[in-house]
């Protein structure tokens, strides 16, 4: 990363293990104060409802028998994990570290390790999601491929290794704008593809069932009614579980790509509105969070009520 002419008496350059690193040690104006303190003091009101409703959705996975004993909940189980993480790190670190810059005398060594922890989290989220969209693609259109390989194992192993990959490259990504590509590669944009291809089979499979089962609909007196019925019913609940979790794909690149490729776009050209995006980009992650949470869970009625099921446990306890 270099300083421009402009930035140059707002910025200090270290280096951390031979590469460079940047901090903010003052702002241009007032409004870039005003700009980190606002969007510092949401990212710590956000944290409340990000941490209260992916906690109650924990709670409730592992209080619940009947949520442990599906494979379909368990990459519901790792996103909310994911997502409570961004509620207890990203927020507060990020928080944290833009008052230091308008208000304390920012440390670079500091700097670099809360940017690092506060984007592993993300991270995570994101190769989350892909787990997500996997068990609907597998459940959909290999229903008894994924009866059979889809395990809580391997969605385990999946996400410790997707771990130790993240432990890698984001320290590497906060200090060298080549490897923060290399990070926007490989968690936002190579799943975009996954995610394209996954939920655009499904469609197309769940238009080529609707047209087979008007075109059957004739010849029903000659099939078994109940076990047409249960067929039905049972891929009537994997196509719901399948909208939702294509709602929360949707809903999670239409909060955080723009800034994203913001990100990118100033990233080399001016580290104070690279800093600005990330000011506005880190709530907006914050208020997905909450939405997978609204979204994915609290719309679902069988996982509602389990929900307060659990909750009224634990109150009566």
């Amino acid at each position: 990363m270099e300083i421009n002419n402009t930035a140059s008496n707002y910025i200090k350059e270290c280096s951390i293990a031979g590469h460079t690193h940047l901090i903010i040690v003052e702002f241009p104006s007032s409004k870039y104060v005003v700009n980190q303190v606002v969007t510092s003091v949401a990212m710590y009101i956000l944290m409340i409802p990000v941490v209260f409703l992916n906690g109650i959705t924990i709670t409730t996975f592992l209080k619940s028998q009947h949520m442990r004993a599906k494979v379909c909940h368990f990459p519901v189980f790792i996103q909310s994990m994911a997502d409570l993480s961004v509620g207890l790190l990203t927020l507060p670190l990020f928080g944290y570290l833009h008052l230091s810059e308008v208000f304390g005398s920012p440390d670079c060594v500091l700097s670099f390790v809360i940017s690092t922890i506060a984007f592993i989290p993300w991270g995570l989220s994101l190769a989350a999601l892909c787990a997500l969209s996997f068990e609907r693609y597998m459940g959909v259109l290999h229903p008894i491929a994924h009866l059979h390989y889809v395990t809580k194992k391997m969605f385990l192993v999946y996400i410790c290794c997707v771990l130790l990959v993240t432990l890698i490259i984001v320290p590497l990504a906060v200090v060298s704008a080549a490897f923060y590509y290399i990070f926007c590669a490989l968690y936002t944009f190579t799943p975009a593809l996954l995610h394209t291809f996954c939920y655009s089979r499904i469609l197309y499979s769940a238009r080529k069932r609707l047209r087979r089962n008007n075109c059957s609909s004739s010849s029903e007196e000659t099939e078994p009614k109940s076990s047409n019925r249960a067929g039905k019913r049972y891929s009537s609940k994997e196509m719901k579980l399948a909208k939702s979790c294509a709602l929360v794909v949707v809903t999670f690149y239409v909060f955080c790509i723009p800034g994203e490729i913001l990100n990118i776009y100033y990233l080399e050209k001016d580290i104070i509105l690279y800093r600005v995006v990330i000011a506005w980009f880190v709530p907006v992650l914050g208020v997905n969070t909450i939405l997978n949470s609204v979204i994915f869970f609290w719309t679902r009625p069988v996982l509602r009520k389990e929900a307060l099921k659990v909750l009224k446990g634990i109150c009566g306890n």
